[in-house]
C-alpha cells in the first residue's frame, strides 16, 4: 500500500480525479467514522470512495485489505468513470486561490478585478461545487453594492450634484462591467448628459 501512494501514476490520478480525505484529520475524520459505522466493520487500511454529495460508491469500498498501486488506480478510474470528469486536487487548489484573490479585491473595492475573478469561477463547468457557489453568492453581493451606488447617484441627481452623480455612474459602468448594474448605470449616465442643466454643469467642469 505504501507503494500505491508513492507511485507517480497513482499520484497523477489522484491530482486529476480526486480530493483525498484523511481519516485522522480535517473533514475526512468525521466522514471516515460515518462510513465505518455504515459498513458495519472496521479494518486498517480502509478506503471509502465518496461522491460530491457525500454518498458512497459502495462497490469500490475496501476495508482491512491493503491496495496495490494497480488496485488503487483501478478504483480511482472506476470512480471517475462512474461520476464523469470532476475536479482534482490541483484544480480545487487553483480555484481556492482565485476565490481568495477575488475576495481580497472586493474588500479593497477593486470591483473590476473581483467581478472578473468571481465570474471565472461562477462559469465553471462543474456547477455543484462549494467554491463555484461561493463565487456566485459574492457576485450577488457586488450587484447589491452596485444597486446601493445607483441609489446614491440618483440622490446626487435630486440634489443637482451633477458632477458627483456622473462620477458614480461612470465608475459603475467601468468597474461593474459584466453585471446588469453596469448597463443600468450606463443608461442613467446617458440620460444625465441629455439633461440640459446637468449637461451645462458637466461642460463647465471640463
Amino acid at each position: 500500500m505504501k507503494g500505491a501512494f508513492t507511485n507517480a501514476a497513482v499520484l497523477k490520478l489522484i491530482d486529476e480525479t480526486a480530493i483525498p480525505l484523511h481519516s485522522d484529520k480535517g473533514p475526512g475524520k468525521e466522514a471516515f467514522s460515518t462510513y465505518v459505522k455504515m459498513s458495519g466493520s472496521f479494518g486498517i487500511p480502509a478506503f471509502f470512495f465518496l461522491k460530491p454529495d457525500g454518498s458512497e460508491i459502495v462497490e469500490l469500498r475496501s476495508v482491512g485489505t491493503p491496495l496495490s498501486e494497480t488496485d488503487l488506480a483501478g478504483k480511482l478510474q472506476s470512480a471517475a468513470k462512474a461520476l464523469g470528469k470532476g475536479l482534482g486536487k490541483k484544480e480545487i487548489e487553483k480555484m481556492g486561490k482565485l476565490l481568495t484573490s477575488a475576495k481580497d479585491a472586493m474588500e479593497k473595492e477593486k470591483y473590476g478585478k473581483a467581478i472578473k475573478e468571481f465570474g471565472e469561477l461562477a462559469r465553471h463547468k462543474v456547477t455543484e461545487n462549494s467554491i463555484v457557489k461561493a463565487a456566485r453568492e459574492e457576485l450577488e453581493k457586488i450587484e447589491e453594492i452596485g444597486k446601493g451606488k445607483i441609489a446614491e447617484a440618483q440622490g446626487k441627481e435630486s440634489e443637482k450634484a451633477w458632477n458627483e452623480a456622473e462620477k458614480i455612474y461612470a465608475m459603475l459602468s467601468r468597474e461593474f462591467a459584466g453585471l446588469a448594474i453596469a448597463k443600468e448605470a450606463k443608461t442613467a449616465l446617458e440620460v444625465l448628459k441629455k439633461n440640459p442643466e446637468a449637461a451645462e454643469a458637466l461642460k463647465g467642469k471640463k
